[in-house]
């Protein structure tokens, strides 16, 4: 195999594994951030129509702590390119001084975390409304 060959296999694979860390990312926002909004129409609405008292305050609270994980892990995926950049070209940054799998593994703990919020939350949602 010619070393241009792997080269193009490598950027391709690159390319391929930053749209997927996208994609994550994106997901972790959009269901987190989805569930509340669908949580609070949800409990509008039942409260509007037929005055009960539900308490959804722990999958709210999920549902929160994911969008904010989420972020968490959209800033250290933009670190860690940083650095992985800084690294390229043999340069320093003071944000930059640990190396790119440091951040890396930070984000990926940061999107499993987002995704464990929702489904935490999903899980006490669906219980509270199993018992109501």
């Amino acid at each position: 195999m010619s070393n241009s060959n792997e080269n193009w296999h490598a950027v391709e694979t690159y390319k391929s594994l930053m749209q997927y860390g996208g994609t994550v990312l994106r997901f972790v926002l959009l269901v987190n951030g989805g569930a509340a909004l669908a949580l609070l129409t949800f409990l509008g609405n039942a409260v509007t129509k037929s005055g009960a008292n539900l308490d959804f305050r722990w999958p709210m609270a999920c549902y929160l702590i994911g969008v904010i994980i989420g972020g968490l892990a959209t800033c250290t995926a933009y670190v860690t390119q940083l650095a992985l950049f800084n690294e390229e070209m043999n340069r320093q940054n003071r944000f930059t001084s640990r190396s790119h799998t440091f951040w890396l593994n930070w984000t990926i703990a940061f999107a499993v975390l987002g995704i464990l919020c929702f489904a935490v939350g999903s899980l006490i949602a669906v219980f509270k409304l199993t018992i109501a």
